[in-house]
């Protein structure tokens, strides 16, 4: 059985969706999720029947969270990648900023202290 979420931001509703796209992103239907997502028509002179198809979805925000995946992963990262990941998500490039202590690269002439 599919499930006909709204796309409000759209002003569409009952956006035929199929089980296994609403299992890998259960926060779809409870509250939404910010994602790039393409939206088919089909048209039909069927009243009852929605045109939407949701033809793909690719989350932008996390739609699913596998703790125990992040934590293997971050077992597989050394800490100057580690480090570089953290200062990359708040905004900066890794090359050009580096933590006192982490190996610089050539040309690199800013430090973080």
């Amino acid at each position: 059985m599919s499930t006909r979420p709204e796309f409000a931001n759209l002003g569409i509703k009952g956006v035929l969706v199929d089980p296994p796209t609403t299992k890998a992103h259960p926060k779809l239907l409870v509250g939404g999720v910010w994602c790039i997502c393409d939206i088919e028509y089909l048209h039909t002179e069927d009243a009852r029947v929605s045109p939407w198809i949701l033809g793909s979805i690719k989350p932008i925000q996390l739609s699913k969270f596998d703790f125990e995946g992040y934590l293997a992963a971050r077992l597989e990262f050394t800490k100057d990648e580690w480090v570089d990941l953290l200062v990359q998500s708040i905004g900066f490039q890794p090359p050009a900023v580096r933590v006192a202590g982490q190996a610089h690269p050539a040309g690199a002439t800013h430090s973080v202290r």
